[in-house]
Formats: C-alpha cells, sequence, structure tokens
C-alpha cells in the first residue's frame, strides 16, 4: 500500500499528443492501482483547459506539462511559470523527450523532471513525492461527485449552508457551492464543525462571539443560532475556548 494512503489525489495531465497524453494517463492509473491509492486525473489536449480547470475551487495535487509543442519549444515551462504566479501551490511535473530544458525546469518550483518515455521507478517515487507534500497540507475534506468534485482544507472552511440539493461553503478564500446535504456532511466533519440551525454549519475556530440567539464569525458575518440547537452549541463552544 502507498505511504500516502489518502482517500484521493487529483492531478491533470497536459500534452498536445494524444498518444503518449494517453501512454502517461495509463502510466498513473496502473500506479495507482498498484499502490491501492485513489487518484482521479483529467486529461488537458489544450492549455486552455488546464487554466480553466484550476481557476474552479477544484484543487490539484499535481500537474504533469509537456514542455515542448509544435508551436513552441517551451510551452510547458511558460505554463507553469504562470501557474505559479496565479498562487498554484501543486506538485508540478514535466515530462519531455529531451532533457535539456531540465534546469531551467526548476525555475519554477517543479517536483520533477521525467523523461519519455517514463519509467516506472521514476513515476513511482514522483507519486510517493507528491503523497509526502499533500499530507503536509493538512487535512481535508472531499465533497461532491464525479466531475464537479471539490476538495477543501477543513482548516479554511468558516462555515456551511444549505439550500436545496447544495452547499454552499463559505472559506477563508471564497465562497463556493457544491451538491450535497449538511445531513450526508456532518459524518466526516471533525469536531470543531457544530450545527447551529438546520440549514447551517459553523467552525467553531472562526467563532468571534455568540451573542443571543446570533453567531459572530470572525469574517464579519452573523449566523443564527436557534433553540434547538442552542445548548449543545454553547456547550461545545465551550470546550473548544477552555
Amino acid at each position: 500500500m502507498s505511504d500516502c494512503a489518502r482517500p484521493v489525489l487529483h492531478a491533470a495531465v497536459w500534452d498536445d499528443d494524444a498518444a503518449e497524453r494517453a501512454q502517461l494517463e495509463r502510466a498513473l492509473q496502473k500506479w495507482s492501482e498498484e499502490n491501492e491509492q485513489a487518484l482521479v486525473i483529467r486529461s488537458c489536449a489544450q492549455m486552455e483547459e488546464l487554466e480553466e480547470i484550476l481557476l474552479t475551487p477544484f484543487y490539484l495535487d499535481a500537474v504533469f506539462l509537456d514542455i515542448m509543442t509544435p508551436e513552441a519549444s517551451r510551452a510547458g515551462l511558460t505554463l507553469a511559470k504562470r501557474l505559479r504566479s496565479r498562487g498554484f501551490t501543486g506538485g508540478i511535473v514535466f515530462v519531455s523527450s529531451s532533457p535539456r530544458f531540465g534546469l531551467e525546469g526548476y525555475e519554477a518550483d517543479a517536483l520533477a523532471y521525467l523523461l519519455k518515455p517514463v519509467q516506472p521507478a521514476r513515476l513511482d517515487a514522483c507519486m510517493k513525492r507528491i503523497c509526502r507534500q499533500r499530507l503536509a497540507d493538512g487535512p481535508t475534506i472531499t465533497l461532491g461527485s464525479g466531475r464537479n468534485t471539490v476538495r477543501f482544507r477543513t482548516d479554511e472552511i468558516v462555515a456551511f449552508r444549505s439550500a436545496l440539493n447544495y452547499v454552499h461553503v463559505a472559506t477563508t478564500s471564497g465562497e463556493f457551492r457544491v451538491r450535497g446535504t449538511l445531513s450526508g456532511l456532518m459524518p466526516i466533519l471533525p469536531p470543531s464543525f457544530v450545527r447551529c440551525r438546520r440549514t447551517d454549519v459553523v467552525n467553531l475556530a472562526f467563532v468571534r462571539a455568540v451573542q443571543g440567539s446570533s453567531i459572530l464569525l470572525t469574517n464579519g458575518t452573523a449566523v443564527p443560532l436557534t433553540s434547538s440547537y442552542a445548548a449543545d452549541f454553547q456547550r461545545r463552544f465551550l470546550e473548544h475556548c477552555f
């Protein structure tokens, strides 16, 4: 079993050559099966596809980038630097048929530089580094389903609010919406998340004060505290504080 053993890893593969892209995806899937490590792979033929994925709240653990394309000899390097400038903190892995861009690759803080065809041992070492980086990122939860799966760090989630078949997630970096229910969410949340009314759950780490029937959060919002949840919430808030 992998020394990572996380619920799921997320990676994107960008290569304009369909055959080589498919070959790398098969190698990654084989690694996933051999290490019993769930892995979701996003396949990208165009640069715009990868950039679109990274503009969503979907968090990628790693991107595998071909360095050379018919249009530009350093397209992958250019894209990697652009991703870093936009705040992407996941692993960047360059994949190339030539070693001549190796030193330049690390200007984008690359995790690894793999030569085609990718050797299983090199890929294994690379994936295990990605796993260790993921573990160092802290606890996360995965919400949604299929291609709409989104992963959040639990220590960055401020609160949840349900509406119909969706859950609105307020985080320190913005608000997002995913399909799901609070009832399905509660069993997988850490103890710091407490329900304050039927449609709301807050993270006690972001509670500034409780004033009567209102909970004031550190982001400046106020969440109602209804009578049916008040006693349990106040007890757990006190335990959290002391």
